[in-house]
Order: structure tokens, then sequence, then C-alpha cells
């Protein structure tokens, strides 16, 4: 499976140099592989980025900061009529609700918290493969697995940012660090892909754990990133 990263280097410069050398650190930047750190003291007070990169940072946030409390909300929602129905499912992107990008963000911040932390991030499962066989494989290689089974055709341009993702929140514990050096804003149709990765995460921690659990979870992290917000 193929996973497509955009490698980005990072430097760091005192806000003095950076004044003097403002015009060529904007070019560095340009090519939406670098990012420039500006200090004071020592201590970062900004940073340099593409507009590729703001925008990708933005699609995986949303437009107005992070995901929360409302996206996480209708995100809940959404997944937990996919669990209660199992035939819904089968939603296509032009169904999704408004705000795709910060629906997208919110199952990302979940899968982030969920995949690592839920007694599934390491483990091993059994799963079955196309030709009847079962292979003992990690909880981020089911869900890709699951993934290639429930997507159509259109949404195959989208899988590798996805499994990427997914890999990144099992092994290192922040899909979202993945997702945001993709210089390329969501779209429906990955937004789905997003949807139905939780869904599935979800669906294993249920037939795990029992029925109730992942959505227990998922309230969850909303009280916490609400209570967040509210005392920011």
């Amino acid at each position: 499976m193929p996973w497509f990263e955009n490698v980005i280097s990072e430097s760091e410069v005192g806000i003095r140099e950076a004044r003097q050398q403002f015009t060529t650190l904007l070019n560095a930047t340009q090519t939406g592989d670098q990012i420039v750190h500006i200090s004071r003291h020592g201590r970062r007070i900004s940073a340099l980025v593409s507009p590729d990169i703001a925008e990708s940072i933005l699609a995986v946030r949303g437009n107005n900061g992070p995901p929360f409390p409302g996206a996480l909300n209708i995100t809940i929602k959404l997944i937990e009529e996919m669990l209660i129905n199992d035939d819904s499912i089968r939603i296509i992107p032009n169904e999704l609700p408004p705000n795709r990008p910060g629906i997208a963000g919110a199952c990302i911040l979940m899968i982030d918290i969920i995949l690592p932390g839920s007694g599934l991030g390491r483990g091993e499962i059994p799963c079955e493969m196309k030709d009847g066989s079962t292979e003992t494989k990690l909880v981020a290689e089911y869900l890709v697995h699951r993934l290639h089974r429930q997507i159509s055709e259109a949404a195959h341009a989208e899988l590798p940012f996805v499994v990427g993702s997914l890999w990144a929140a099992q092994v290192h514990g922040f899909a979202t660090e993945h997702r945001i050096q993709i210089p390329r804003a969501i779209n429906g149709r990955e937004a789905l892909l997003w949807v139905i990765a939780l869904y599935e995460l979800c669906y294993l921690i249920n037939t795990i754990h029992g029925s109730g659990t992942a959505e227990g979870i998922m309230y969850e992290i909303e009280e916490k990133f609400r209570a967040d917000h509210q005392t920011m």
C-alpha cells in the first residue's frame, strides 16, 4: 500500500535575523517543504509556512480552529447512526453534513485518541482475506483492509492519505501530524474515508469490549474538548 507523505524540514532563526533575512526566508518556505520557526530569547513565537501547508492545517482543523465542539458532536451523531444501522455505511460524499473538513478533522482527532489508547493500539486481530484465509494483522492493517472493502472506486485516490495517517496513529500516536504534512485540502471523498475509518474503529471496539463502549469514549472526548474550549 503506497504511503504518500511530503517530508517537511524545519529550521529556526532569531527574530533579529528573521528581520534581516525576511525575503530570503519567505522564498525558502514557498516550495512547501520547509517551516521556519522564529524565536525570541530561545523561545519560538511564530513560524513561516507556505500557503499549501497553511491550507492543509485548516483542512484538518477547520477554518475556525480545532474541530470542537460542534464538529465533534456532528461526527459522533453520524457514527452512532452508522453503528445502529450498518446499511447506512453506504453514504456518499454529497450526503455528508456541511463543514466536511471539520468533520474529517474530528474523525482524525478521535482516531488519534482512541486508536493508541483503547487497548487496541498495539493489538493484533484476525483479519479475513479475499481468498477466505485468515491472517493476524495490526489494528491499523485491519482498518485499511476494511476500508478497501467498503469504499467505492471514486475514493481510491484518497485512500493513501488516510492509510498513512492510520499507521501514524498506531505507531506514533498522532494521525493529525501526518495529515498536516500533506499540502492538500480535504475533499468530500477523503472526508468520507475518515468517517468510515472511525466507524470501523468504533465497530471493532464495540465488538471486543461490548456495545456502547465506543460511543462512550467518543462522548468523553467531546466533553473534554468542550470543557477545554470553554476555559480558553
